[in-house]
């Protein structure tokens, strides 16, 4: 497939790239930045000619507790996981990120925002971003004269 060159695309494949190496560590969600509790979930991003693909890894989570915003190319998942404490117990070990997370995903291609549609299903939340097709338009051609 010929792509439309893009000057800004190895830019922002150079901070998506970047992006990953600090969201990520070994495949697994980590604390967010400055310490203010906020992790990361873990997430696959993937292509096709007619649509982007996100599978976000947020186990533990409810429809209710999440937030999908897409503004411009750019789509914002936010969300918090709260801790289920069972009454009378105390913890031994303590290794499952809780509290606030946002992730924002750079979207490479316009999308149809009115057939975005998202499914969370065990612990993983899939969305599709059909891509915006390119419009042709038609030009009248008139006489100098």
């Amino acid at each position: 497939m010929v792509r439309k060159w893009d000057p800004f695309r190895d830019l922002i494949t150079l901070h998506d790239q970047m992006s990953r190496l600090f969201d990520l560590e070994g495949g697994r969600p980590r604390p967010g930045p400055e310490g203010l509790g906020y992790w990361h979930p873990a997430a696959d991003v993937s292509e096709d000619e007619a649509a982007i693909y996100l599978h976000i890894e947020i186990p533990g989570m409810n429809e209710a507790s999440l937030d999908l915003v897409v503004e411009d190319r750019t789509l914002i998942l936010r969300g918090e996981r709260k801790r289920s404490r069972v009454q009378g117990t105390s913890y031994l070990q303590s290794e499952i990120l809780i509290g606030p997370f946002q992730r924002r995903f750079h979207l490479p291609a316009q999308v149809e925002r009115e057939k975005i549609s998202a499914h969370y299903q065990n612990g993983i939340l899939e969305v599709i971003l059909p891509k915006k097709q390119p419009e042709a338009k038609s030009v009248d051609i008139r006489s100098a004269s």
